[in-house]
């Protein structure tokens, strides 16, 4: 995908003294080119339901934000999933 196409956060606050960080992703806007990336990564078949594409949509804006901080191949490896639904990076 070109960068002109590449689905990308909307907007973000500068981190803060603790090096924090926000930043927002417009599912809405972006949604197919999210999920067509996810496809294009091998994602495991997607149902088409809108909240199974919601959750593809966000994991994959998830991993594109992460790349641009930690490295494209760290943000390739698998999430664990914590009790209560947050992801993680193993």
């Amino acid at each position: 995908m070109s960068e002109a196409t590449e689905p990308c956060p909307a907007g973000g606050l500068p981190p803060d003294d603790s090096g924090f960080e926000i930043w927002f992703v417009d599912l809405a806007r972006d949604m197919d080119l999210l999920v067509d990336r996810a496809r294009d990564t091998g994602s495991p078949p997607i149902s088409g339901t809108s909240s199974d594409l919601a959750k593809v949509a966000a994991g994959m804006a998830l991993r594109i934000v992460l790349s641009r901080h930690v490295g494209l191949e760290r943000a390739r490896l698998p999430f664990v999933i914590a009790p209560g639904g947050k992801p993680a990076l193993v």
